[in-house]
């Protein structure tokens, strides 16, 4: 519809616009990541500075008493200890990432009171002798030098990528209202880091719907257009509580795209300072909300998993060229037709995108209608069999985790007539679609795959499914790809 124009023009254009040609759907970096690695270059910092030292003093011949031991001692305890005191000064503050703090007097009492704990340590054990105020005074001076210059490289950089609009948050309101236009003032003046994309709702009626002044930018369907195209970070429902019946309806709906959703509440706004703050209740100014979806894999969620996909990804490719090999020569000998079946199927925000197995039936089925395998299917060729029980057919997707259409663990993608009938049978199966497509997964090792016979195994499915979304970790996933080996690959649904 042409109002959804409306937000091309926020988001490249406009008084609060994202700015220097930073397009909707464009990679938008995490704050927390940022600050994280600069707490790490803090760390290495102190680090460096003691090798200097080391090098400086050994040169001059001055060593500490415990050599080598020592320093490295020295260094990770100072080190450990300015960080702890850093997090506890604020110095980590993702709201104020545009004019990060370089604060030149903190960095020096967080890292006097490491080298007060070394000191207190050493005396303690009787080792630090006169000869080593050398060594802390000159390490001391080298640390700061060293962390004052890193802090205020790393504000000019960060101030230039705000500046761009790379760390802003888009934020979309479901509900045309007051509180819509008080969160449009708030961010206008205040920013916080959040960029206002635009106002949403059904009620069209002007007699039903007082705007205060804001342009509506759409309905429901092209809010989670949106949101699958990747313009949204976070929704605010900002409804009646008179509305629950209602709000409970579109929290359903949006629970399918992968962004942070908050309800707008009077009852957070009573408890935004108190101690459930840190639990389900922020607020965003003067505005109360209630955390009800988090977005999966946020902050350094992404960059673990593209690692993780693109390092055993990489590994399983080289380990398996002989067997690719072997494979499709026994495809080929044994039937006519490709070494390799492309099927269209929904991947990220519901994507269509090609993945790739290889070909285990006579019939190559990519339209409107795919019947799934069943138990003694004709269709199916006898390297096909073997192939589908122990899931060798399904190694090329390899190619789509190094494509970043897939990645090794996620939700199984399906054909997009079957994914088009469970949408509309199960309630939040297109909440799958929140994370990439993969390989296996926790509902494969659990021994969901294969033929599908009703929707109650369908169901099971997408609970293993929606689980390992919520409780998603690096952690899960290598235990997911370990345990795909063993309870994984063979499976007696499998036809």
């Amino acid at each position: 519809m042409k109002e959804f124009a409306v937000l091309d023009e926020l988001c490249l254009g406009g008084s609060n616009a994202v700015g220097d040609g930073l397009k909707p759907g464009a990679p938008r970096w995490s704050p927390k990541v940022a600050v994280d690695i600069i707490g790490m270059l803090d760390v290495l910092a102190v680090i460096l500075s003691s090798i200097v030292t080391f090098f400086i003093l050994d040169s001059a011949g001055v060593k500490a008493e415990g050599g080598d031991f020592f320093a490295i001692q020295s260094t990770l305890i100072a080190a450990g200890i300015m960080r702890f005191m850093l997090i506890r000064g604020n110095m980590y503050d993702q709201s104020s990432i545009g004019s990060f703090s370089v604060n030149p007097i903190g960095l020096c009492a967080a890292f006097a009171a490491g080298i007060f704990v070394v000191i207190s340590i050493f005396l303690a054990f009787g080792m630090v002798q006169p000869f080593h105020i050398s060594w802390f005074t000159l390490w001391y001076v080298i640390s700061i030098s060293f962390l004052i210059l890193l802090r205020a490289t790393a504000r000019i950089q960060l101030k230039r990528w705000v500046e761009r609009g790379r760390f802003r948050s888009n934020l979309a309101v479901y509900g045309g209202g007051f509180i819509a236009r008080k969160l449009h003032d708030h961010l206008i003046n205040q920013g916080d880091g959040i960029h206002f994309l635009g106002v949403f709702d059904d009620r069209q009626d002007e007699s039903r719907l007082d705007t205060f002044g804001l342009k509506m930018s759409g309905r429901l369907d092209d809010l989670i257009e949106a949101g699958r195209n990747g313009s949204i970070d976070q929704i605010i429902i900002a409804l009646p509580q008179s509305a629950d019946r209602r709000i409970n309806d579109i929290v359903q709906r949006l629970e399918q795209l992968p962004v942070h959703i908050h309800v707008c509440t009077h009852i957070a706004s009573d408890l935004v300072d108190a101690a459930l703050r840190g639990n389900k209740v922020s607020a965003i100014g003067p505005i109360g909300l209630l955390n009800v979806k988090r977005k999966p894999l946020s902050d350094w969620g992404p960059l673990l998993k593209k690692i993780e996909d693109y390092f055993f990804g990489g590994l399983i490719m080289l380990a398996s060229l002989p067997l690719f090999v072997l494979v499709a020569i026994a495809i080929k000998a044994t039937s006519k037709g490709p070494v390799f079946f492309v099927q269209k199927r929904h991947g990220l925000n519901h994507k269509i995108i090609n993945v790739y197995k290889f070909r285990t039936m006579r019939t190559m089925e990519n339209g409107a209608e795919v019947r799934q395998a069943s138990k003694n299917d004709s269709r199916v060729t006898s390297v096909g069999w073997f192939l589908r029980r122990t899931s060798l057919d399904e190694l090329p997707q390899v190619f789509n985790v190094l494509k970043g259409e897939m990645s090794l663990v996620g939700p199984r993608p399906h054909a997009v007539v079957h994914n088009q009938e469970y949408s509309e049978g199960l309630e939040r199966y297109s909440n799958r679609h929140q994370v990439k497509p993969g390989i296996t997964g926790w509902a494969q090792v659990n021994g969901f795959r294969g033929e599908t016979r009703d929707h109650n195994q369908m169901k099971m499915r997408v609970m293993h499914d929606l689980h390992y979304i919520n409780h998603w970790s690096i952690w899960f996933d290598l235990k997911i790809i370990f345990m795909t080996p063993i309870f994984g690959l063979i499976s007696r649904n499998a036809y």
